[in-house]
């Protein structure tokens, strides 16, 4: 109510002409904008500035923040502009909120406009948050060699990179298979005294076990105990991946069974890497134990667990097994998708029995889903085999007609 009285009155007195101070904009702007009344802030800002009142660094900083913290960012943006325009006080926390909140939105364009703005502004003295923001948002982006320009011209403006800045640019070189760069900078890193924290171990541990190089990631994780970084579920269940990918199962089994003495209990994702891994080596036994051990810690399995499973006993002619599954599946609210349709389809047909193949095949627009090639082709020859030639025939028309 006080708010209201107070733009009421404002208003009044700049149709009597009166000049008002900054004190007096600021207060009442600060009002609207604990109201929540964004808009009218701003509006009123743009009134200081026409009227010869120049807000200060504080109030500039208030006004863009609650722009920017009401999605209202290109007008942030746009009054930031007119404020350097207008000699205002613009300040680096102005800057470094729309260079973030535009990195985050994907605009990295307009933010890579803005610090170049800032730079010509010799009153801003960019900072590492800026600058971070910046890079992260560049390698997010997929522009990484603009990222490592942008850092690497730090230093010629006195801003030194913290763990933040070098994580960053370490992901984004990762993300484009950049090793030798990326092992550069955190060499670099070390260098000068910057301990890596468990996001930088795990950012490089991730990547590396993605792209096989397991050795190398095993490396990054015995590095990490060494200097009693603690690794967390995420630095596991990586380098597990890693493990399973390459057929290290046994290696991957014993880094499993590890993380309950050191504190840490097993996800749902580090069952799946598991039972995919013992699935992929027709170890089926091991991967249903693993199933049932999930099942009794409370982890709830889901589809990509089921399809795992399902895939992996169909492929060993277990076909009895897989349907016993599928039902269970179903029962505990899991909805199959087509890849399980297809895999049980594929096993049906293996095992000679196509009809029940068949039932479920015309059961999938039922579930809501649409055959794709595979499922086509599966139905297709598991009918062929049986000499049903003239509905193969209608199957591949059909699937013709779809495309």
């Amino acid at each position: 109510m006080e708010t209201e009285y107070g733009f009421s009155l404002f208003g009044s007195v700049l149709k009597r002409g009166y000049d008002l101070d900054r004190i007096t904009f600021s207060n009442l702007k600060e009002g609207l904008c604990l109201k929540e009344r964004i808009q009218s802030a701003a509006k009123l800002f743009e009134k200081m500035i026409e009227r010869g009142v120049r807000p200060n660094a504080i109030t500039c900083g208030t006004i863009i923040t609650g722009l920017v913290s009401a999605g209202e960012l290109d007008h942030a943006v746009e009054l930031l502009r007119k404020m350097v325009k207008q000699n205002c006080e613009a300040n680096i926390v102005c800057y470094g909120m729309i260079i973030d909140e535009l990195c985050k939105r994907g605009s990295v364009e307009e933010a890579m406009n803005v610090f170049s703005e800032m730079l010509d502004d010799s009153n801003i003295v960019p900072n590492v948050i800026v600058y971070s923001s910046l890079i992260n948002g560049l390698c997010s982006s997929g522009r990484v060699g603009e990222a490592v320009r942008v850092f690497d011209s730090m230093s010629s403006r006195g801003v030194s990179a913290n763990i933040y800045t070098y994580t960053s640019l370490i992901n984004g070189l990762c993300r484009r298979g950049l090793w030798k760069e990326a092992i550069r900078y955190y060499n670099e890193m070390v260098g000068i005294g910057i301990s890596p924290s468990v996001v930088t171990f795990n950012v490089l541990i991730d990547s590396l076990s993605k792209q096989g190089k397991v050795e190398e990631a095993s490396k990054i994780f015995d590095e990490m105990i060494k200097i009693r970084t603690e690794p967390d579920v995420y630095t596991y269940n990586s380098l597990m991946l890693g493990l399973c990918s390459t057929g290290k199962i046994e290696e991957a089994r014993r880094l499993f069974d590890s993380m309950t003495g050191k504190g840490l209990e097993q996800n749902d994702y580090s069952f799946n890497l598991l039972i995919n891994g013992y699935c992929k080596r027709s170890r089926l036994d091991e991967a249903i134990q693993l199933f049932r051990k999930m099942q009794k810690m409370g982890l709830k399995p889901d589809q990509v667990t089921y399809n795992t499973l399902l895939d992996g006993l169909c492929k060993a002619g277990k076909v009895t097994t897989a349907l016993t599954m599928f039902s269970e599946m179903q029962s505990y609210g899991v909805s199959p998708d087509i890849v399980t349709y297809n895999a049980l389809m594929i096993g049906l047909c293996k095992a000679g029995n196509t009809e029940k193949a068949r039932e479920l095949f015309f059961e999938l627009p039922k579930k809501g889903l649409s055959a794709d090639v595979v499922s086509y082709t599966t139905i297709i020859n598991g009918l062929c085999k049986e000499g049903m030639l003239i509905e193969a025939e209608k199957l591949i028309n059909e699937m013709k007609n779809k495309g």
